[in-house]
């Protein structure tokens, strides 16, 4: 039993991804997401911080895609 998310995987760029532990807060996962720019193993990219709900999936707060 669980749930799984797909990331937002862009035609022209690398794909986000968590490459770090999720971390576990008031019943939320919190998660950095990373997307690099161009080159997935060159430097820069932007990033975002990614809150789930544990029961439901659901954000966990707003501003989320």
């Amino acid at each position: 039993m669980g749930w799984y998310l797909d990331l937002v995987a862009p035609l022209t760029s690398p794909a986000e991804r968590v490459n770090t532990e999720m971390t576990a807060n008031q019943g939320a996962l919190l998660a950095a997401v990373n997307q690099p720019d161009g080159e997935a193993c060159q430097g820069g990219g932007t990033g975002r911080l990614l809150g789930l709900r544990r029961a439901t999936c659901a954000a966990a707060f707003g501003n989320q895609r």
